[in-house]
This record gives C-alpha cells, sequence and structure tokens, in this order.
C-alpha cells in the first residue's frame, strides 16, 4: 500500500518559506529612521491649516432676535387663541344641546 503524498514538501529548506527570515525585507527599508527634528517615538498630531475666510457680512443680532421672538409670539398666540376659542365653543355648544334637550324632555312631559 502506498503512502498518501504530502501536501508540500516538508524536507524543503527553511529559505523556500516566503517568510523565512532571509525572505523578509530588512525592517529598516519598510521603517526609515526619523529626520533629525522628529524626536524619536513622536507621536503627536497637528491640526491642518486652515486657509483664512473673508468677514462675513456683518448681521445685526439684536434686530434678528427681535424678528424671532416676535414669530414666535405670534404663532404661540395663534396657537392659544385657537385653543382657547376652541374649548370656549366646545363648552358652549355642549351646555346650549344640554339645555335644548331638557327643555324638550319638560315639554313632553307637561303635555302629558
Amino acid at each position: 500500500m502506498a503512502t498518501p503524498e504530502a501536501p508540500f514538501d516538508t524536507h524543503a529548506p527553511a529559505t523556500a518559506h516566503p517568510l523565512a527570515a532571509d525572505a523578509r525585507p530588512e525592517a529598516s527599508a519598510a521603517y526609515p529612521e526619523p529626520a533629525a527634528h522628529e524626536p524619536p517615538g513622536d507621536f503627536s498630531l497637528t491640526a491642518p491649516e486652515i486657509p483664512a475666510v473673508e468677514q462675513a457680512a456683518s448681521i445685526d443680532l439684536e434686530a434678528l432676535a427681535d424678528q424671532v421672538t416676535e414669530r414666535v409670539l405670534a404663532r404661540m398666540s395663534d396657537a392659544v387663541v385657537r385653543d382657547t376659542v376652541a374649548t370656549i365653543v366646545t363648552s358652549v355648544a355642549e351646555r346650549l344641546v344640554l339645555e335644548e334637550i331638557e327643555r324638550i324632555r319638560a315639554s313632553i312631559v307637561a303635555e302629558r
């Protein structure tokens, strides 16, 4: 009976393997020495330079705040008025309907 063949040659020299010591690049080639002005191990980050932006047109903040306040109050006032009117109209309508029902009942009882 024949022994199955190995998937790779186990007796090959170590240099045939891609990760063998002499097959790897030198560390100095992958990681060059730091420049003279860089201290070794300095990993600080610096912010990128931001180009100067032209001054935007000046805005009168007081006038803007007044306009926003007026709009908010106007919308709130409209909402408050609508809610108040709806509440009053509903309660008055309910009271009138109940009074009319009582009047009709009273007239039916009086006729008997």
